[in-house]
């Protein structure tokens, strides 16, 4: 798996949507259907964080889509 956040991964969306959907927070985190454990979640989250931290030169809104992308499949709405 690639560590860095790709907007090829998006291909489709035209945007990030005014609340975001399961499918949306899958497809930021690079996640199929079946990869949806905790544990998977969490480390797909680490390391697209890890690479596009605004602290190693990444963007904040990256950052704050990969964070609620997390939040949205752990159940944890912002």
């Amino acid at each position: 798996m690639s560590t860095l956040f790709r907007a090829s991964n998006l291909r489709g969306l035209e945007g990030f949507d005014q609340t975001m959907s399961r499918s949306e927070a899958r497809k930021i985190l690079n996640l199929g259907q079946t990869q949806l454990s905790r544990e998977n979640i969490q480390k797909h989250h680490r390391q697209l964080l890890l690479s596009n931290h605004p602290d190693r030169g990444g963007s904040t809104y990256i950052a704050s889509k990969i964070n609620e992308a997390k939040d949205v499949l752990l159940g944890k709405r912002r």
